[in-house]
């Protein structure tokens, strides 16, 4: 598995920007690194898989996002959910530490 280097998780957490900012960031450094996708040809309403992220892709990116917001994701919830801005909306919705 490959870590996703972040820049300053306890800087994103003081900052407090958006879910959707942190999701989409995410994904565009995985997209980036192990897809070789441009960043400007990201469409965060195309579903997850047709952006060639795979399981072990989609367990990378679940396992930063719940460092960087202190969420639980349940790996499921990435299968569920078909892009990466009902991601974003999902993760809005839990609370630190939430399970769903």
């Amino acid at each position: 598995m490959v870590d996703l280097p972040i820049q300053s998780i306890a800087d994103a957490r003081e900052q407090g920007p958006k879910t959707q900012q942190i999701v989409h960031d995410a994904i565009v450094r995985w997209l980036r690194e192990e897809a070789s996708i441009e960043i400007e040809r990201v469409d965060f309403d195309a579903p997850l898989f047709e952006l060639g992220i795979d399981s072990m892709g989609a367990a990378t990116i679940g396992n930063q996002l719940e460092l960087i917001t202190r969420k639980k994701i349940n790996p499921d919830v990435l299968y569920e959910l078909e892009t990466i801005n009902e991601l974003a909306e999902h993760l809005d919705s839990l609370r630190p530490s939430d399970t769903n």
